[in-house]
């Protein structure tokens, strides 16, 4: 912007647009705005001058167009997390209750061999879970058990 005195003129005038879009709330009054600052402080003077018109005609278009495409990001960016939070807490829910039945077949077959005095194989065999499945549960539990548990 250095080297390119009309940007850098123009990026004045749309932070100008912007400051008085916040301070007056109004669009149409932030562009009057904006042009009669440049204008008066010599920034793009001589072309606001002579296309006021169409200059603030086309702002308003080109800031109207900025704003509901920032409306229309910030509402995808909400769809996008509000669909990634509803997948995060089914993940979740799904894990938590495949834990919980690890957990509970651990336990059973643990108070079942207590209980009846039998082997890992005969409690596994009547309860219908396999060795593996023992050991997996066993290993989740131990791993991740509360102390209440």
């Amino acid at each position: 912007m250095k080297q390119c005195r009309t940007l850098k003129d123009y990026s004045q005038y749309v932070a100008l647009v912007r400051r008085y879009k916040k301070e007056l709330g109004s669009l149409d009054k932030a562009v009057k705005a904006a042009i009669d600052e440049c204008i008066n402080e010599g920034i793009l003077s001589d072309f606001l001058r002579k296309n006021r018109a169409e200059v603030e005609m086309t702002s308003i278009l080109e800031y109207n167009q900025e704003e509901e495409e920032k409306k229309l990001m910030a509402a995808e960016h909400r769809a996008g997390y509000d669909e990634g939070h509803s997948i995060g807490l089914n993940e979740g829910h799904n894990i938590g209750l495949n834990e919980g039945k690890r957990f509970q077949q651990y336990k059973m077959i643990q108070n079942y061999i207590a209980k009846k005095n039998v082997s890992l194989e005969e409690a596994c065999d009547t309860l219908g879970v396999s060795i593996e499945e023992y050991h997996e549960a066993e290993k989740l539990y131990k791993n991740n058990a509360p102390a209440t548990l």
